[in-house]
């Protein structure tokens, strides 16, 4: 079950080109892991943020060995480095999105939206400027939002990149993540 959402920083530049699949092949070639440890990342892609999709929910994260949060807490990476630089407020607005959906979807207490470095004190994620207590604010505020307005934070547009032979990136396609399967899209 997962209890928490941890939030990290890529601690590299965003390309705005997809640097989602380039730490997707570092995870894998140089850690040796069967795919990328986040569940899901946030880039800006183009002149807009998308959430795209990592290790799918029910596997076992590879983002946070302290307090077993990589069985119960969903691993969010921010593409970027937030220790010398804010993120954009799309950014952290879009972040809100999808921590509102996985509150619900999860029951996990929005004070539960930690950053990494608040267990791993040698790491330094989401960053020293990121904005953890607006992402909680605007993740609650959208919550309520939804709750006043009878419908569910759920919806949410997730993108999952994959790689073409020749090395191009492309996106495969979208999915809406909904509490059951008789929501209408």
């Amino acid at each position: 079950m997962k209890t928490h959402i941890v939030i990290h920083h890529s601690l590299t530049e965003d390309s705005r080109t997809m640097s989602w699949n380039a730490i997707r092949k570092y995870h894998k070639n140089a850690n040796g892991w069967r795919d990328i440890g986040y569940h899901f990342g946030i880039e800006r892609i183009d002149r807009s943020y998308e959430i795209l999709m990592g290790r799918m929910l029910t596997d076992t994260g590879a983002h946070c060995k302290e307090m077993g949060m990589n069985r119960v807490g969903i691993g969010v990476c921010f593409v970027g480095n937030y220790d010398y630089l804010e993120p954009s407020i799309d950014m952290v607005y879009e972040g809100a999105k999808l921590c509102a959906c996985m509150c619900e979807l999860f029951n996990i207490k929005v004070e539960n939206i930690i950053g990494h470095s608040s267990l791993a004190t040698y790491k330094s994620c989401p960053g020293k400027m990121f904005p953890l207590e607006l992402l909680r604010k605007l993740t609650t505020k959208r919550l309520l939002k939804a709750v006043t307005n009878g419908k569910s934070a759920t919806r949410l547009r997730i993108v999952r990149v994959t790689e073409k032979r020749s090395g191009d990136q492309r996106k495969e396609g979208f999915q809406n993540l909904r509490r059951t399967e008789g929501d209408a899209p």
